[in-house]
């Protein structure tokens, strides 16, 4: 397969429209798909890669775990083609972009969004799944705002051996480091690195990898880009402990921490108003859509003056008209 361009017919059903970025086994493109006359976005194997049994397989678990996640908060997943060209995975456009460009926020915007993101492991908890590669990059927002987790390529049933012991390795929890059977747990401390992430602007340890450091020493404590309360730091150096015993029970004793952290500095009215949309839906349906000012209607008017206007990554049109 030659290098990928805009225009490229991809299978005989697949156009490739832009390109969204890039990783170790390929690139994800958005994409107009002809027969269903809707766009998609196309996780691409690099020719080397897809030539290998492992790596297909690897594309038909994802398929197999988010068959498993048909829910609220998980990004869909559609299942994978092999082709003369191209071995790709299809899967639902995010309009919203990820959230690395809430990097260094006001916890007001931060905390609906981490509060969404904790019921969405929820449920992917509830089925027996550990995601175990918790990052900025991989938690995507959709048109409307909601939050959707994504890529479960490292993913594992809880209680067992992955099949791939690490994924993003400043995200990756000791457990994961040293080799352990999938847990709850390692989301816990997985959830706890984004959270650091988006308040501070980097994750833990970083820039400087070193999987000793991670097992045996505690993580530099996290030193918010503005103002925040000591509750919310406070959880989210509890969630990074060394042991797994020592973080939080669940995701529900976290949500219930994080309602608690916007109860304890935001009027009640605001309060119930972050609390009821939980997450982007708080911001601005307006900005996500390139709407203009004048058309912006916040629903809480914290969170809107803190979401600074910007072109979502991608935009989704109709384009069988």
């Amino acid at each position: 397969m030659r290098e990928l361009v805009a225009g490229q017919v991809l299978l005989g059903r697949f156009t490739l429209l832009q390109r969204l970025g890039s990783g170790g086994h390929g690139e994800i493109w958005r994409a107009h798909e002809r027969a269903a006359c809707h766009e998609v976005a196309l996780k691409i194997l690099f020719p080397s890669v897809a030539a290998l049994p492992v790596a297909r397989a690897s594309l038909q678990r994802e398929y197999a775990i988010a068959c498993r996640l048909r829910a609220p908060g998980i990004l869909p997943v559609f299942e994978p083609i092999v082709g003369a060209d191209a071995t790709v995975l299809p899967m639902a456009i995010a309009a919203g972009g990820d959230l690395r460009r809430f990097r260094s926020r006001d916890f007001l915007v931060l905390v609906p969004l981490l509060i969404e993101i904790a019921r969405a492991l929820e449920i992917v908890h509830a089925h027996g799944i550990v995601h175990r590669d918790l990052k900025p990059g991989n938690v995507l927002l959709d048109g409307a705002g909601h939050i959707q987790l994504a890529d479960f390529g490292v993913a594992a049933v809880d209680g067992e051996m992955p099949v791939r012991h690490v994924g993003s390795p400043f995200n990756s929890s000791p457990q994961q480091l040293s080799g352990q059977p999938a847990s709850p747990a390692d989301d816990m401390y997985g959830l706890g690195t984004l959270a650091y992430e988006l308040l501070s602007g980097f994750p833990p340890f970083y820039p400087h990898f070193d999987a000793q450091r991670i097992l045996t020493m505690p993580a530099p404590d996290v030193v918010p880009a503005q103002r925040c309360p000591i509750r919310l730091t406070t959880l989210v150096m509890s969630m990074l402990a060394k042991r797994a015993t020592d973080r939080p029970p669940s995701m529900r004793s976290v949500i219930e921490t994080l309602d608690e952290c916007l109860a304890d500095t935001v009027p009640f009215e605001e309060w119930e108003s972050a609390r009821s949309s939980v997450g982007a839906r708080a911001l601005t349906t307006a900005t996500l859509s390139n709407d203009t000012a004048e058309d912006a209607r916040p629903i809480h008017p914290k969170l809107a003056a803190e979401f600074a206007p910007a072109s979502s990554s991608v935009q989704t049109r109709n384009v069988c008209n």
